[in-house]
C-alpha cells in the first residue's frame, strides 16, 4: 500500500529495484530461519528461487547481450522463469492442514440430524 502510494508520484525504476530487493531479502531471511529452525522442506526451494532471482537481476544490470536479438532484458526473463519454477516447486511441498476437518474415512457418510 505504501509502495503503491509512493509510486503514484515517483516513476523512477530504481524504486522498483529497491522494493523488490528488500522484499526478496526479507523472504530469504524468513525462509532461512524456517529452514534451519523448523527444518521446513519447502524453504530451500524458496531460497533457491531468491538466489536465481538475484542472478537474473545481475544479468539485467550487467547489460550482457548474448545475441543482437537476445538482449539483457530477454536474458533476465529467461532466468526469472527458472526462479518462478523453483518458487512453484515449493507449493507442491507445503502440507496444508485443516484443523476443522474430522479424521474419518471418506467412505463413511456424514449424516445430519
Amino acid at each position: 500500500m505504501i509502495y503503491s502510494g509512493w509510486m503514484l508520484f515517483h516513476s523512477e525504476y530504481v524504486y522498483v529495484i529497491a522494493d523488490t530487493g528488500a522484499r526478496l531479502a526479507a523472504i530469504a531471511a524468513l525462509h532461512g530461519w524456517s529452514a534451519i529452525r523448523a527444518r521446513d522442506r519447502a524453504s530451500p526451494w524458496i531460497l533457491l528461487g531468491v538466489g536465481v532471482s538475484a542472478l537474473a537481476a545481475a544479468a539485467q544490470a550487467s547489460g550482457f547481450a548474448p545475441h543482437r536479438h537476445f538482449n539483457n532484458n530477454d536474458l533476465y526473463h529467461v532466468i526469472q522463469i527458472a526462479a518462478m519454477l523453483l518458487f512453484t516447486r515449493r507449493e507442491a511441498l507445503i502440507e496444508f492442514s485443516d484443523p476443522l476437518r474430522e479424521r474419518r474415512p471418506p467412505w463413511r457418510a456424514v449424516t445430519k440430524s
